[in-house]
């Protein structure tokens, strides 16, 4: 039995030293643990740092930044050949605690009718406040919430939950999952693209739960886009979402704020709604520098 992390880091070079001895030092029991580093839109100078310290990992580059779902499939790809048993998706920003695998694995085989799985995130460990315990879904106003974000910990996170999402950095799949529902979808390039393969989980009868005696801990930075692209993106991605998978009086309050944006949006926004509406998805109109 086998699982591969997946760490994807893009855009920008980050210190991928602590999540790399974090991965390393979970251990599961009875599996074997293989680690692949997905560098996405990293120049040839920022690319493979960590090769001579952490040799026995998994390099994959793209010098072109192709986009989250996109770069997530390649890695997704490259790991399915090896035929692990799970996938374990995350970032350089979320460190596992060395137990963390063993009880998704736990989880695993108490929960045979679940695709997915996530932990509790802390953001202060010592003090176990909250950062997130599985998500909540707003879907009037598509809004994805993590749950219990900056509360104490407490009795009342400490069951299992089904939840309906899970995000991309932060998630645990039976590695089945991408012959029953398929990659991630392409035609979203860096928003709604893992919300959209939870719909599909969920609409083939599978389930996704929150793992409460699973642990990792959410350090502080990021990767982040310029603002034009965070425009663009999420709102284009958001409204064909929406109008794929949203309930009718949501689809209906997408298309009103489709038509009031490029009427009288910003130039960006005016962009993402005629792509939506002429095919022009996956990268779309916004060039990338």
């Amino acid at each position: 039995m086998k699982i591969i992390s997946l760490v994807h880091t893009y855009l920008d070079s980050v210190d991928l030293e602590p999540v790399l001895t974090a991965l390393i030092n979970n251990r599961p029991t009875k599996y074997t643990h293989d680690i692949f580093v997905i560098e996405n839109g990293l120049d040839e100078s920022q690319q493979s740092k960590y090769q001579e310290k952490f040799p026995n990992i998994t390099y994959i580059k793209s010098e072109k930044f192709i986009g989250i779902s996109q770069g997530l499939n390649l890695g997704i790809k490259q790991a399915l050949q090896n035929q692990p048993d799970f996938l374990w998706l995350t970032d350089p920003f979320i460190l596992p605690e060395p137990d963390m695998l063993d009880q998704l694995f736990a989880a695993a085989d108490r929960y045979k009718d679940c695709l997915g799985f996530t932990p509790k995130i802390f953001t202060d460990n010592s003090l176990k406040k909250i950062s997130s315990a599985g998500y909540m879904t707003d879907w009037t106003n598509l809004i994805f919430s993590p749950r219990a974000q900056n509360e104490p910990d407490g009795q009342f996170f400490d069951r299992d939950l089904e939840i309906d999402y899970i995000p991309a950095n932060q998630l645990f799949l039976r590695a089945k999952t991408w012959s029953e529902v398929g990659l991630f979808d392409t035609r979203y390039f860096a928003q709604f693209y893992d919300i959209d393969l939870f719909m599909k989980i969920r609409n083939r009868g599978f389930h996704l739960n929150f793992i409460s005696s699973g642990h990792a801990v959410k350090t502080t930075g990021g990767i982040s886009y310029p603002t034009s692209a965070v425009t663009y993106y999420y709102l284009r991605d958001k409204i064909y979402f929406s109008l794929l998978h949203a309930p009718v009086t949501t689809k209906i309050a997408s298309l009103k704020e489709a038509f009031d944006k490029y009427f009288h949006g910003a130039p960006w926004e005016r962009r993402a709604i005629l792509d939506i509406f002429t095919g022009n998805l996956g990268s779309g109109s916004y060039q990338w520098e």
